[in-house]
């Protein structure tokens, strides 16, 4: 971590690394969806493009196609891929994945992300925020935003400075920020719970 940016709770820091040599295939999502009743309408919204961007702008954004290749133990997602031919491409800033196949593109907008976001700035920031009042979003706590490679970090911290420790929670990582992590966290930071105060 570079030296100055706030100190983030070891709780969500992962060393998890992908086992090439133990592929599955995830029938996790269909689960949830079919017999959970699970609903991910709301994390992304899906976009078939009339007007794709151009190829210069394609070279703006970040090639993820080889990585995702290279790392995924999702059998069926890799050679679904593979099959369509599809290039994979990040805009880091918005974390608006493109799906540019040889005869259509799709987009996918990160709408749950968007929307947390602006649940606690105004507007929807692009750049390192600071420390801000949260307001009614999580009343005596501060949020700040961080920029990084992949949509960018969501930081909370109680405002008080008596607090022993000055670690910022990351509540909502970087994708979709899903909403059964984040309330999950919001409980915890609202509630005082799991020992520590952030």
């Amino acid at each position: 971590m570079q030296k100055g940016s706030p100190e983030i709770s070891p709780l969500f820091i992962s060393q998890f690394e992908v086992d090439p040599s133990s592929p599955f295939e995830r029938h996790l999502n269909k689960l949830e969806v079919e017999i959970g009743r699970e609903d991910y309408s709301q994390l992304k919204r899906v976009e078939l493009l009339d007007d794709p961007p151009s190829d210069e702008i394609f070279l703006k954004m970040v090639d993820m196609t080889e990585r995702l290749l290279n790392s995924t133990q999702n059998l069926y997602n890799r050679d679904l891929l593979l099959r369509l031919g599809a290039r994979i491409y990040l805009e880091p800033l918005s974390y608006t994945v493109y799906y540019r196949l040889p005869d259509c593109c799709i987009r996918f907008v990160p709408s749950w992300r968007d929307d947390v976001l602006e649940q606690f700035f105004h507007p929807r920031p692009e750049h390192d925020t600071g420390w801000n009042s949260c307001r009614s979003a999580l009343p005596e706590f501060e949020c700040r935003f961080l920029p990084d490679a992949a949509g960018g970090v969501l930081l909370l911290r109680h405002q008080s400075r008596t607090i022993a420790s000055q670690r910022a929670l990351m509540t909502a990582s970087h994708g979709p920020y899903d909403p059964h992590t984040l309330e999950v966290s919001l409980y915890f930071l609202r509630t005082g719970k799991g020992g520590r105060h952030y």
